[in-house]
């Protein structure tokens, strides 16, 4: 499998890893069983590895739904330039 690294200065991880937390709405606490609030079982780590996936995969997703919309669009209108006569 491949695998995407991303490198920070030395010192740097808590700052991102609690500006992501913070921007993407990463909770420490949460509601558990019963409507008890515990501990978040999610580090913020992989809280970080989600959003970022989650960002990679949405991006892909929206950049090739544009481009085959963008392909079908062009069809569309050559056919519609060939099909259509004004005199």
């Amino acid at each position: 499998m491949a695998q995407i690294s991303v490198s920070l200065l030395d010192g740097l991880l808590d700052r991102v890893l609690d500006g992501v937390c913070g921007q993407y709405g990463y909770k420490t606490i949460i509601l558990g069983e019963g409507g008890k609030e515990v501990q978040n079982p999610e580090t913020k780590a992989q809280f970080v590895k989600k959003v970022i996936a989650s960002f990679i995969k949405e991006s892909c997703c929206a950049y090739e739904s544009n481009k085959d919309a963008e392909g079908a669009r062009k069809v569309a209108l050559d056919k519609a330039r060939r099909e259509i006569e004004i005199s």
